[in-house]
């Protein structure tokens, strides 16, 4: 009889064993494709080095207009543009005008300097970056999301790669941001090409 009360109690503690057998090997846990690759993504780090506008070529130099001389010197009548531009603001020097309009924003090339970093023991072929523009207010005014080519990035090495954000409108005083952004909601990873392709 004790040898069948001993059997008992080991099958009694089976399932505990297989749950700590679990616990303690999670390695043993099948995980999926996607799961895989946002393990690895998350090993990946992305700084915003800087960023430079990129400079519009010199517009080609305008002809000063003709002023016909009336017999006292020259003379002439100010065009309408001219008229109105006197009225929107107020002249403080010769030929410097102070309006009350704000600035439109300029359609623009930015050029992102952007630094990337992995410790992961794979590497993945590319990686999404979500980019971020804001006002001087910090109020985030665009969102943008870049894949950025990192096949050839090594584990521990730092890698320095260009994004250019093109035609943006920009204003004097937007700032911007990167991050590898993680989580990523599995609702969303269609939208990030590491996980669609299945690297």
């Amino acid at each position: 009889m004790p040898n069948g009360k001993a059997g008992r109690a080991v099958w009694g503690r089976l399932p505990a064993l297989l749950a700590v057998t679990l616990v303690a090997f999670p390695g043993c846990r099948q995980t999926s494709e996607e799961e895989r690759i946002a393990d690895v993504r998350s090993q990946y780090q992305a700084r915003l080095n800087g960023w430079i506008v990129r400079e519009e070529a010199p517009a080609a130099e305008m002809p000063a207009p003709e002023m016909e001389e009336d017999g006292e010197g020259m003379a002439g009548q100010p065009e309408e543009g001219a008229a109105a531009e006197a009225e929107a603001g107020e002249e403080v020097a010769p030929g410097i005008t102070i309006t009350s309009e704000p600035m439109a924003p300029e359609r623009r090339d930015v050029i992102l300097d952007i630094v990337l970093f992995h410790t992961a023991p794979e590497a993945l072929p590319g990686i999404t970056l979500d980019i971020s523009q804001a006002g001087p207010d910090e109020a985030e005014k665009a969102h943008f999301r870049a894949w950025i080519d990192t096949s050839e990035i090594r584990r521990g090495q730092h890698a320095q790669v260009n994004y250019v954000l093109e035609d943006l409108d920009f204003f004097p005083g937007d700032v911007f941001a990167v991050e590898v952004r993680d989580p990523v909601p599995p609702e969303e990873r269609h939208q990030y090409r590491e996980f669609a392709s299945g690297s």
